[in-house]
């Protein structure tokens, strides 16, 4: 109950001393009046006070009881039990309230219960029933139908009196009008409740409010949060192009510096055998010079070629069945003589068994002996570099190991990336463009293997590993049939129950039908099941309909191209194909595509025209990775 409504009156709205001195007043009377007809009927022994007195007076003492009566504002009634239902007395107010006489109201022993509001009755006759069949007093507010209609609300209390033997003697009580206060109630229950609606619509609009309010305030801190994420990213950007700018100034320079520096000394020693004659000595000398140099210029200007034929996607290889020993023996025989002249030992660990692979042998080479070069030139005096070759798995793991220089932990993540030295002032110690390692990593994913950088820190060597797949029976027959200049032969054209592509189930995504017929038969001949589509959207829809083993997909194509395609796989749960290997397979050939395709989400970037000796070396190694729990 709220504090409004416990100050309203309670249901009888009359105190009890109100009622209790309403009720003793013309109770006593009624008694009186009782005691006076019936003497001795009373249940006290002694002689009501009233029959002495109308013995000495008369009738007049009745009369002054009755004007009393009278003067009571409510209904004083008196009913009689041991004669039948019927009232024997109800004082002159109810006609003032009710609107029936005294007459009509005695002459009828039931008026009282058929004036009785409908809706009041039963309640009523069990209120009533307790006091006829307990003698509990009655107490007791409901509603009476008036002569003219008109309803009005009875306060009404009575209570039985029993004869001296326990019989029921009469029943005597008073009605009182609480009609006003019943409707100054319902007038106050009414406001109550206006007041109620109002707060609660206050209080809903204001809610309202405040709920707009939080609303513009989370709006706003969206808002501020995307400035600042976007003022984040500008600075990023700002701060990428910058490095962007200064790597690209210190290349610049570099390239001078590495260009010029060669092409001096050729100049200048020609300069010199020309201009005056010198001794054979000094010939042999200025010539060793000129040729050394030149080499080294020639190293440099194959470095920026392949470097733009990477960038554009114009790098080809031609592969082959390679042993890949006889390639590791090749560069260390070029090596010797430039680690002896530094007092670097060299240590060879070959497989002891022919280790073959399908590759290019020249750029091969170019990949051990750019790695190996490095590790010599970077191991001081008295240092050693370790060249193994071991297999693991279906792979074979080639790894240079030197006790030299070492790399910086902030430099090692950036250590294939083109451009970029761990040491760029004019103070270095090391020459070079900084090209090396980047068309490492290239040459190694072409030939469908990964490379990485392994350094505790300065001063404490470095490992660089080099992952190939080995060389699978189909590619091995295929490639000889090649060099035999014959077809390959279609029931070639799939693998035995070890190979990598016998039962994998890929999905090809292409906008170009010519494409991706291509693709798909390549793949059927090597025992894939393979389906196609035209489509990223078609693309979600099969992969969320199926289970499969690889995707490769085109990135340029119309409506969504591939990197959204793979940005939207990778979302999905583990359980949902997000994580299945991928390969791009794009006529983009950028570095900056090439990037962005495994920033996005993809394990190999393929660039069209390919070999397809190049795509089965790219998915076996993948497969094999995803086999091996490798990270892909």
């Amino acid at each position: 109950m709220s504090s409004f409504e416990s100050q309203l009156p309670s249901e009888g709205y009359l105190s009890d001393q109100a009622l209790s001195t309403g009720m003793n007043e013309a109770g006593a009377i009624l008694e009186q009046l009782a005691g006076v007809f019936f003497p001795g009927g009373a249940s006290s022994e002694t002689p009501s006070p009233l029959v002495g007195t109308l013995q000495d007076d008369g009738l007049d003492v009745v009369a002054r009881y009755e004007t009393l009566l009278e003067q009571i504002p409510a209904v004083v009634f008196l009913v009689f039990l041991d004669r039948g239902i019927g009232e024997a007395y109800v004082s002159p107010q109810i006609e003032n309230i009710l609107g029936f006489s005294q007459e009509e109201w005695l002459n009828d022993p039931v008026q009282w219960y058929r004036q009785i509001h409908p809706e009041d009755k039963a309640r009523w006759s069990v209120e009533a029933a307790r006091m006829f069949l307990a003698g509990e007093p009655l107490r007791s507010v409901y509603r009476v139908i008036a002569r003219d209609g008109r309803v009005v609300w009875f306060q009404c209390d009575a209570k039985m009196v029993r004869r001296s033997d326990g019989r029921p003697w009469f029943i005597h009580g008073v009605g009182f009008d609480v009609t006003e206060l019943k409707q100054a109630e319902a007038g106050l229950l009414q406001a109550h409740n206006e007041l109620e609606r109002r707060v609660q619509e206050r209080t809903a609009a204001l809610a309202s409010a405040n709920a707009g309010l939080e609303q513009e305030i989370i709006q706003r801190k969206r808002a501020e949060k995307e400035r600042a994420d976007m003022l984040a990213r500008e600075q990023e950007a700002r701060r990428q192009a910058e490095v962007a700018n200064r790597i690209k100034d210190e290349f610049l320079a570099t390239v001078s510096h590495e260009l010029r520096t060669p092409l001096n000394a050729i100049l200048g020693w020609a300069t010199i055998l020309r201009s005056a004659p010198a001794s054979k000595v000094d010939s042999s000398h200025a010539l060793e010079v000129i040729e050394r140099n030149a080499r080294a210029q020639k190293k440099l200007i194959e470095d920026l070629l392949d470097v733009s034929r990477i960038i554009t996607g114009k790098l080809k290889l031609e592969f082959a069945p390679v042993e890949l020993n006889q390639i590791v023996e090749n560069c260390i025989d070029t090596m010797r003589p430039v680690a002896e002249a530094k007092d670097v030992s060299l240590k060879i660990n070959l497989a002891p068994n022919a280790v073959p692979v399908s590759g290019d042998p020249a750029r091969l080479q170019q990949i051990f002996w750019n790695l190996l070069s490095n590790a010599v030139r970077f191991t001081s005096e008295g240092g050693s570099v370790t060249f193994q070759v071991e297999p693991f798995n279906d792979h074979v793991l080639v790894s240079i190991i030197d006790t030299g220089i070492g790399i910086d932990p902030e430099f090692l993540p950036y250590v294939f990336d083109r451009f970029r030295q761990a040491d760029g002032s004019l103070t270095r110690a090391q020459g070079g463009l900084g090209l090396g390692l980047a068309i490492v990593r290239h040459l190694v994913e072409l030939h469908g293997g990964t490379v990485k950088a392994e350094s505790p820190g300065r001063h404490q060597g470095s490992t660089f590993r080099v992952c190939l797949p080995l060389l699978g029976r189909l590619a091995l027959a295929i490639s000889t049939r090649k060099d035999a200049g014959l077809e390959p032969d279609p029931d070639m054209m799939s693998f035995d129950r070890g190979a990598p592509l016998n039962g994998l189930r890929i999905l090809v995504v292409d906008d170009e039908v010519d494409s991706l017929e291509m693709v798909a038969e390549i793949l059927r001949r090597l025992g894939a099941e393979v389906s196609t589509v035209q489509s990223s959207p078609a693309a979600l829809a099969a992969l969320s309909q199926a289970k499969y083993d690889l995707l490769i997909s085109d990135l340029q194509m119309p409506g969504e191209h591939g990197y959204e395609l793979m940005r939207k796989v990778r979302l999905l749960g583990e359980h949902e194909s997000g994580g299945i290997p991928a390969i791009a397979l794009t006529a983009h050939g950028r570095e900056e595509d090439r990037s962005r395709s495994l920033a996005s989400g993809y394990n190999a970037h393929l660039t069209k025209p390919f070999e397809p000796d190049e795509l089965i070396s790219a998915i076996g190694s993948l497969i094999e990775r995803t086999k091996a729990g490798q990270p892909r």
